[in-house]
């Protein structure tokens, strides 16, 4: 029992080696039904509706629990890079950045121009961050961040 709690929490929440892309998929995925499920509790209990200041202590936990989930996300892109032979800076690129294009575009003091470029940009970097975390394979064989998770499956 306690090597598969220890293989979960490393699969959820370890920034080093590599991960596959069915680890990364299998994350998301898992990460995106529990909040799926959770929104929809939330709505359903009517907390949605409900003015912000009402709810300061549920807003507070509601912030500290999706913090579990940020980290893990963060942690499988990681290590979706690190097979990928790219460092962790790369999130900048693909998370941040596209970010803060977002909000330069959204500044209503520029010519319609330079928000679309902005925002195609954006697209672009987001894109090319989707492609290269989800559906590019890894580097074939052992890399600077470790053996191929899918030879370590193997054997």
């Amino acid at each position: 029992m306690m090597p598969m709690i220890a293989g979960l929490a490393r699969l959820f929440f370890s920034f080093r080696g590599r991960a596959a892309r069915m680890a990364f998929w299998l994350v998301s995925f898992v990460w995106l039904v529990l909040a799926e499920a959770f929104s929809y509790w939330w709505s359903e209990r009517g907390l949605a509706l409900a003015e912000r200041h009402e709810h300061t202590i549920v807003n507070a936990a509601l912030v500290l629990g999706s913090l579990p989930m940020l980290v893990s996300c963060f942690a499988i892109c990681v290590r979706r890079l690190h097979d990928r032979d790219k460092g962790a800076w790369w999130l900048l690129v693909f998370l941040l950045c596209p970010i803060l294009l977002e909000i330069a575009a959204s500044v209503n003091t520029f010519d319609p121009g330079p928000v679309v470029a902005f925002m195609t940009t954006s697209l672009v970097l987001s894109l090319w961050g989707f492609i290269e975390l989800g559906c590019i394979p890894g580097t074939s064989g052992p890399n600077r961040y470790g053996l191929d998770p899918l030879l370590e499956e193997a054997a």
